[in-house]
């Protein structure tokens, strides 16, 4: 560890980091009730639209400033900030029964997600100087989100078997990880904070190399919204099983995830600058099998696979991609790759339906092959940018 902690403190903000994982993965209280709100407002179709989707383009630009308030504020205070911003809009996002005001509360809602997610991991990063035991903590804590998500989803969706607006009790659990977040984090400063930097000096530029990556990450995480996403149209499309069935899809999407973040750690050890490697060629293998094989056992296979592969992605996104910048960039390397995340679930829907428009059909189905290339083409390009990936920042992570 790069600071000092005791043993009790080092559980204690381990505990609190892996809690705040409920917050990054507190949109998916939505999920179960998101055919409630269209019937609650059916004149505001296209309002509700923008209420599901708003968060997720918040989190674009406010990822971004997170890294930028990272070089002013402590990353402790920053999740004070988001943590407080989650908490009051995720409460009251239905307290009043106007769907304005629900999106109005969306926005500072998304904003908080982005704000916590990127301090949260700039935070690991900071506390755990060794690349090897940071690795292996950023995939415990990813494993965390998706354990999380699980709980989320079940919860909620009790909650709002007798009236969808209890969905949002769900949220009340995050109170008490706001405090923790006040006492059980250290309170690192800013290192603009601590050197004086030449006035008018140009930052040193994130490279190459780790443009190309965020470019492939984000066309990957188009890929992988659809198994988010257009799962339910896909299996209802194809007659493989109803609403219940495509909760189980979910979960096992998420199982997936969960299995491939809590081995990440031994996995990066081994393939380092590879480990993204399988991971891009098995979203190609999931959309090939969608695509080709469409039944109930398929689809199931292609959700484990393509969760399997979004854990060794986003895990690997965060370990590995900040060691390619330089040191004092490092913030803001992790507000990219939040932003690039949400900028590509954002997008998922519109290209699903421009695909859809260009091939002239109303079947989700076949978008799955133009996926399936997209896939082809962001794992060769990462294969010929990890062969020639300078060396470096591989012998820090061993």
């Amino acid at each position: 560890m790069s600071i000092e902690m005791t043993k009790l403190s080092k559980v204690l903000f381990l505990i609190t980091i892996m809690l705040s994982s409920v917050m990054i993965m507190g949109e998916l209280v939505i999920v179960p009730i998101t055919y409630n709100l269209f019937d609650a407002f059916p004149n505001d179709r296209g309002v509700v639209n923008t209420i599901v989707s708003i968060p997720m383009m918040a989190m674009i630009f406010s990822s971004l400033l997170a890294s930028v308030l990272l070089r002013k504020i402590s990353k402790k205070t920053l999740l004070i900030i988001g943590g407080t911003m989650f908490a009051v809009c995720s409460i009251l996002g239905a307290a009043v029964d106007n769907v304005w005001y629900m999106l109005v509360m969306r926005i500072p809602y998304g904003i908080g997600i982005a704000f916590v997610n990127v301090a949260a991991v700039a935070l690991i990063a900071e506390v755990y100087s060794d690349e090897k035991k940071r690795a292996a903590i950023m995939g415990y804590y990813y494993a965390f989100i998706s354990l999380s998500g699980i709980v989320i989803t079940l919860v909620a969706g009790s909650l709002a078997v007798s009236f969808w607006k209890n969905a949002y009790f769900t949220y009340w659990s995050v109170i008490p990880i706001v405090i923790m977040f006040v006492f059980f984090l250290p309170n690192i400063k800013p290192v603009e904070q601590e050197v004086k930097r030449v006035q008018g000096q140009k930052s040193d530029p994130l490279g190459s190399k780790f443009w190309i990556m965020i470019a492939n990450f984000i066309v990957y995480n188009i890929v992988y919204g659809y198994a988010m996403y257009f799962i339910s149209s896909y299996s209802i499309e194809n007659n493989l099983g109803n609403t219940a069935f495509v909760g189980i899809l979910s979960a096992i999407t998420t199982l997936g995830s969960f299995i491939l973040c809590a081995t990440f750690g031994q996995i990066y050890k081994k393939m380092v600058k590879w480990t993204i490697i399988p991971s891009y060629a098995l979203s190609c293998i999931s959309m090939l099998t969608l695509y080709l094989y469409p039944s109930s056992i398929t689809v199931i296979v292609a959700c484990l696979i393509m969760g399997a592969s979004y854990g060794l992605a986003i895990s690997y996104s965060y370990a590995h991609l900040p060691l390619l910048v330089p040191q004092k960039r490092i913030d803001d390397a992790i507000g990219v790759v939040t932003a690039s995340y949400s900028l590509g679930n954002f997008a998922t829907s519109y290209l699903v339906t421009g695909i859809m428009l260009v091939l002239g059909t109303n079947n989700v189905t076949s978008v799955c092959i133009v996926f399936a290339g997209f896939a082809v083409i962001y794992t060769a390009i990462q294969f010929l940018v990890s062969r020639n990936e300078d060396e470096i920042a591989v012998d820090q992570a061993i």
